[in-house]
């Protein structure tokens, strides 16, 4: 298993994080543990400042 450290995220690397997110809750969901529901993941929201 390989690990990876993301340092920062910023509008180059937004896409390649989302991606990530999306494959590690797939795989969490197939397994049945679930980390949020897909339906709320989406690059807009990762745009937005806390």
């Amino acid at each position: 298993m390989n690990l990876v450290d993301i340092v920062n995220v910023n509008e180059e690397t937004i896409e390649l994080f989302s991606k990530v997110l999306i494959e590690s809750a797939s795989l969490l969901d197939s397994i049945g543990q679930s980390m949020w529901r897909l339906v709320c993941c989406y690059n807009e929201k990762l745009y937005r400042s806390p």
